[in-house]
């Protein structure tokens, strides 16, 4: 008999594993995350090694993914579907990139959802990447779309070699107020 866990957010929230997946689908996915833990029962219980090793593990899956043109659906925002007469059709990641959108196309400025990854060093030694919100064709500038910003912010920006502006919580309230004002029907 198989331990019934329940799922703790979104949509899942108190859900089994039977109920979203099935009874056969659901052992399977059991096994599968067992198997993930690489023998060990869970995480606290993993040595600093084994650690290392888990996590280099999935860095390494992570940037496969990557390098085969995948973008993740994580975050904190909703994402928004957009369809502009510049960049076509994009998912933004929540309202404020929504507003930079419009007023994007408000002043008739070409630009485009980045998808292009820059490689910079942690002070911790590890390779990571970075990635703008946006990329404006007629600047030839990334727009970074940001709510607060952290050290490690810092960081990616500091090692960053391209033109890069930062649209802070300030500026979005402003735009927000131009888009408004102006708003077009496309």
């Amino acid at each position: 008999m198989s331990k019934k866990v329940t799922l703790g957010q979104g949509w899942a929230k108190g859900k089994t594993y039977e109920v979203i997946y099935g009874k056969k689908l659901a052992d399977k996915k059991r096994k599968f995350l067992s198997n993930c833990s690489m023998g060990v029962s869970s995480w606290a219980a993993m040595s600093a090694t084994q650690k290392i090793i888990a996590n280099n593990k999935r860095r390494k899956s992570i940037q496969i993914r990557y390098a085969n043109g995948w973008r993740p659906g994580g975050g904190r925002c909703k994402k928004i579907k957009y369809i502009s007469p510049f960049a076509g059709e994009v998912t933004l990641d929540g309202t404020w990139e929504l507003i930079v959108a419009r007023y994007l196309d408000l002043i008739n400025i070409k630009w485009e959802r980045n998808t292009k990854r820059f490689p910079y060093i942690k002070k911790s030694g590890v390779k990571s990447y970075y990635v703008p919100d946006f990329y404006v064709k007629d600047w030839k500038t990334y727009i970074e779309i940001k709510g607060y910003e952290t050290s490690l912010d810092r960081e990616k920006w500091a090692s960053f070699n391209e033109k890069l502006l930062i649209w802070k919580k300030d500026e979005i309230k402003k735009l927000k107020v131009i888009t408004l004002s102006n708003e077009r029907v496309y």
